[in-house]
């Protein structure tokens, strides 16, 4: 009983998270949900495919108005997507990437300065032409846009057409930077966004910009920079790092508190980098570096919870039976 409990609800949360993805169709309508609406066009497969080669994202510049990366269907499609809706998406997230309620950005968010959509490597972004700024970014900003492909959802109507564009300034999924720089979060949002870190430039793959309190790190000047590769897109998370000196590893996903890091066989709590990234320091060396998230309150909750439904149902069963034997006596 408690099975088949567990399954209807999973499968009444399908629906409802579909129904919130497909707002124009009633739950008794879903036999009229055709296939352009639930699988994705060749061209964001390809799109997906080539950002999951590279461990980089795809990025829906209009959110969940976007009719080629519908809210809650990416992840189920294998596109690695950097835009998205609900809680999980953190302030700090948005604030990085200039990010509204519904996932969406504006075109302010493109331009030469800011720096979010670059630290998530973000290496695609599909624009609605109506925006009007494809050209304009392509020929304001040639060294880092480029169109690479114009999409239309519905043949008849012109108001669907997109264009994508491919972020050649995107980092890569890690990078160490030899230099730390500790500054107040709003301090952090402003470097990020304007692209300005004290009297020079924000650079990346430089200067990681830690919470304030945390310790500095400054890295010697003309050495040679540390090398970070993936051990293979089997394992996303997993990074072979070369370094001459001590350096900051950042890794392009958001930070939470539930992300663990494993140096050399050897675990590590991270930190929070960039606002809302994750990273781990690394001492002079070579090393390897595994991230994995450990939602250890998650599980604790969830046994919390199921003690909570055992003992429930316990109380239900002894008050059926009791009542059984009342009626039995009467």
């Amino acid at each position: 009983a408690w099975v088949g409990a567990a399954l209807l609800a999973v499968h009444v949360a399908e629906m409802s998270a579909f129904h919130s993805a497909m707002p124009g169709y009633h739950f008794a309508r879903y036999a009229q949900v055709g296939a352009t609406d639930v699988m994705p066009s060749p061209a964001v497969a390809s799109l997906g495919a080539a950002a999951r080669a590279e461990g980089q994202r795809v990025l829906a510049a209009d959110g969940s108005r976007n009719l080629f990366l519908r809210p809650n269907l990416p992840r189920a499609w294998g596109i690695p997507a950097a835009s998205g809706t609900g809680s999980l998406g953190s302030a700090a997230y948005g604030g990085a990437l200039q990010m509204g309620g519904p996932g969406d950005i504006g075109p302010e968010a493109l331009r030469a300065e800011p720096r979010g959509i670059d630290l998530f490597a973000v290496r695609y972004v599909i624009i609605p032409e109506s925006w009007g700024v494809t050209d304009q970014l392509a020929t304001s900003q040639p060294e880092r846009w480029s169109v690479v492909n114009r999409i239309q959802f519905r043949a008849a109507d012109p108001g669907t057409r997109y264009a994508v564009l491919q972020n050649r300034r995107a980092q890569p999924p890690a990078w160490c930077a030899p230099s730390a720089r500790p500054l107040e979060d709003e301090e952090a949002r402003v470097a990020i966004v304007s692209g300005e870190l004290g009297a020079g430039s924000f650079d990346p793959s430089q200067v990681a910009l830690v919470s304030e309190g945390r310790d500095a790190l400054d890295g010697p000047r003309g050495s040679e920079p540390p090398t970070v590769e993936r051990a293979g897109a089997d394992r996303p998370r997993q990074f072979r790092v070369k370094t001459s000196q001590p350096c900051m590893l950042v890794f392009s996903e958001s930070y939470y508190p539930w992300w663990r890091a494993r140096i050399d066989g050897v675990d590590h709590l991270p930190e929070r980098v960039n606002l809302a990234m994750v990273g781990v320091r690394l001492p002079a060396g070579e090393h390897v570096v595994e991230f994995r998230l450990q939602p250890t309150s998650v599980w604790q909750g969830l046994a919390v919870s199921v003690v909570a439904l055992a003992i429930l149902g316990g109380l239900l069963m002894w008050l059926v039976s009791r009542t059984r034997l009342t009626l039995g006596g009467l």
